[in-house]
């Protein structure tokens, strides 16, 4: 299972081998979502209730094609996921990585680090967060979320991240052809 997470939207992927199984676009991205429930980066536990709800309900739709074809790892894609990962290294205490691929993470770390992000009310209060790297603290609210959501529709207990996104498989598929 992919997950890449951008700024308009969020795609999720089932696939083997090479061959796409199942796939669906949502309009869940990091921007979208903050630009509708968390303006200015400013969060509250209101509205990070809401979007959570919102988020659930539009992945609730492709939880039986998932559930279908099952998968073996869960791969996570894009800047938010990075900041998950860098986050998510830095509250075990980690040395900065030269590279983030590779790095794995559990729903727990995951929980935590969202936790910690809705914990903040400001973007500013969250730029001082250990490994978020500050031009994303107003959208790291939004994304994070969607990337536990994910993690809670389709029983993800760990996520792998890979710093190819989805558009460079595109890319590379487009040229193989």
């Amino acid at each position: 299972l992919l997950v890449d997470i951008g700024g308009g939207s969020t795609e999720v992927l089932v696939g083997e081998r090479g061959i796409t199984l199942a796939a669906r676009s949502f309009k869940l991205g990091a921007v979208r979502l903050t630009d509708r429930f968390f303006p200015g980066g400013n969060c509250t536990p209101r509205a990070v209730d809401e979007c959570r709800t919102y988020v659930r309900s539009t992945l609730a739709g492709f939880e039986r094609d998932v559930a279908k074809h099952g998968f073996e790892i869960a791969i996570a894609s894009s800047g938010t996921a990075e900041t998950v990962a860098a986050l998510v290294a830095a509250r075990r205490g980690a040395a900065a990585l030269h590279t983030l691929n590779r790095f794995v993470f559990d729903r727990a770390e995951l929980d935590a680090v969202v936790e910690e992000l809705t914990a903040k009310r400001t973007a500013s209060s969250r730029a001082s967060i250990a490994g978020l790297d500050a031009p994303r603290a107003d959208i790291i609210v939004a994304g994070a979320i969607v990337l536990q959501c994910v993690a809670e529709t389709f029983a993800i207990p760990e996520f792998t991240f890979s710093d190819a996104a989805l558009r460079e498989g595109v890319l590379l598929d487009t040229i193989s052809r």
